[in-house]
């Protein structure tokens, strides 16, 4: 659904496209087109063109159960997805043609992705999971890799996630300490 929110105190639903009662987990826009994550099996990615409000490619991302999480960043989505337990659960897609949307890169790491974010220069990306010992982890998006990953104490789990500027930060489940930096 998209709105224009011109005017916060007062916004207006411009439309929407029809996802065939699938549920949307995350959303994100560049512009021209919003992409949406689904907890559907066979519908991870759906592109949407704001123009005329219509679905111009889904992308089953092939062995996952789901996707939860989403950002974008030049002509890429990054897609974070479900534990699937045998296989990866992020996944850097080229968009730059919405309407064939291309698998590039993936990486495994062993839980599900509840919120990943670009950061502004494009360089890194941040994930925040539930994996135990690892809730946060920083993708090197030139080689799509592991940069570092960090912990919240107490065996929490991430809920979300941010960057901001040099740090990184994790909100978890149940830890007093709520902060990887």
């Amino acid at each position: 659904v998209f709105y224009d929110v011109s005017n916060p105190a007062s916004p207006v639903l411009l439309g929407g496209a029809d996802t065939d009662d699938y549920s949307l987990t995350d959303v994100t826009y560049n512009g021209s087109y919003a992409f949406a994550s689904s907890n559907d099996a066979t519908r991870e990615l759906t592109a949407v063109r704001q123009s005329d409000f219509s679905i111009v490619d889904i992308l089953d991302l092939s062995g996952s159960s789901g996707a939860g999480a989403i950002d974008w960043f030049g002509t890429n989505v990054y897609v974070g997805l479900n534990n699937n337990g045998s296989g990866y659960e992020l996944a850097a897609i080229n968009a730059a043609d919405p309407a064939n949307l291309l698998i590039t890169s993936t990486i495994e790491v062993a839980e599900s992705v509840e919120r990943i974010q670009v950061d502004t220069n494009g360089q890194y990306a941040a994930a925040a999971t539930r994996r135990d010992g690892k809730n946060l982890f920083m993708i090197d998006l030139s080689t799509f890799t592991e940069a570092h990953s960090g912990d919240v104490s107490g065996g929490s789990q991430a809920e979300s996630g941010s960057l901001f500027g040099a740090h990184g930060y994790v909100g978890s489940t149940s830890s007093t300490e709520d902060v990887v930096a």
